[in-house]
Order: C-alpha cells, then sequence, then structure tokens
C-alpha cells in the first residue's frame, strides 16, 4: 500500500475573518500546529498554507493523531500527493482503490477544485471513477448515495490530494486568538 506523505488540515471559523485577520489566525494555527508535533515526537518536513488549507507535510501516522488534537482545526485527512491535472489524479485514485475496494463493493468519488484549471469537478469525477472502475476489472459499482468506500480528490492549483477519509478535530478558534480573561 502507497504511504500518504501530506495531512490536510481543515479550520472552519478562521475562512470568516478578514484577509488581515485570517492571516495572522492561520499563522497562530501553524504555530500550535508545529508546537503540538514537536511536543508529541511527530516526524514532518514543513508546514504550509494555500487557500482555506494548511498541509503538513509528514508521513509519521501520528501525526494525523496529534493534529486533530489542535484547537482551531476541525479535519485531518492524510493524503497522497499528485499533480493537479486528470490524468495524474485518475491514476492516483485507481492505485488507491486496488489497496480499499474489494470485489463487489461500491464507490463514489468525491471531487472538488480550486484555483483556474480547464475541466469541472465533475469531469474529474468521471476520469476518476473510470480509472477507478477499469482497475478493479469492472467488478465494483458506482453508488452515489451510498457507498461502502468513498475517494476524495481534490486539486488545487500546484497539486492534488487523493485521500480516503477524514478525522475529526476539536474545532474551535486557534488558541492564543482571544486574549486573556480573568473570572472572579
Amino acid at each position: 500500500m502507497k504511504q500518504t506523505d501530506v495531512i490536510i488540515v481543515r479550520y472552519d471559523e478562521l475562512a470568516l475573518k478578514s484577509k488581515n485577520v485570517r492571516t495572522r489566525y492561520e499563522q497562530i494555527l501553524v504555530r500550535n500546529l508545529k508546537s503540538m508535533l514537536k511536543s508529541e515526537g511527530s516526524n514532518f518536513s514543513n508546514i504550509t498554507r494555500e487557500m482555506g488549507r494548511v498541509f503538513i507535510h509528514s508521513d509519521d501516522p501520528n501525526a494525523i493523531k496529534s493534529a486533530s488534537r489542535v484547537f482551531g482545526v476541525v479535519s485531518v485527512s492524510p493524503a497522497y500527493t499528485c499533480q493537479a491535472s486528470l490524468s495524474s489524479a485518475a491514476g492516483s485514485c485507481a492505485e488507491i482503490a486496488g489497496d480499499v475496494l474489494k470485489e463487489g463493493q461500491s464507490f463514489a468519488i468525491r471531487a472538488r477544485r480550486a484555483g483556474n484549471h480547464d475541466f469541472t469537478s465533475r469531469h474529474i469525477g468521471i476520469a476518476c471513477g473510470d480509472a477507478v472502475f477499469e482497475k478493479m476489472n469492472g467488478n465494483v459499482t458506482v453508488d452515489l448515495e451510498n457507498p461502502d468506500v468513498e475517494i476524495f480528490v481534490e486539486l488545487r492549483q500546484e497539486k492534488g490530494y487523493v485521500f480516503t477519509g477524514s478525522v475529526k478535530g476539536v474545532g474551535g478558534l486557534p488558541l492564543g486568538t482571544q486574549g486573556k480573561m480573568v473570572a472572579l
């Protein structure tokens, strides 16, 4: 089975803030993530931010659990990186499907895109679904309502990410963004 190489970190309330406040809160969130990962001994090469997401570049399974316990994180997903093209995403989906899908199961592709591309999210879903169906020799079915396995594809401007699930985080705002308070 292919090893995941990045962890996608999603946040919620930060996206509603003004650009300056959002940037400051994202920086605090990244600082908190680095602090948590270091304190728990999780290996990571770096942390980057891009359009509403934070990416932890790590293949350490413990980093997933650590990141999900940071305030401000809504969910995390261990993901595989691919190029931001239909063919690369389809190839990654097919490879992952070979590991997670069994004969006779149903699947769904959940596609999203960010940035400028010459294809739509629907095109991504169709290309990836065809690749998975072909990889499994037609021994699987597509069920968009209640699939046995969901494969998520997120193509951004420079890179693509493919993953099969997410871990719920604690949510809220990042620690250190709300000031101090005293109760009597």
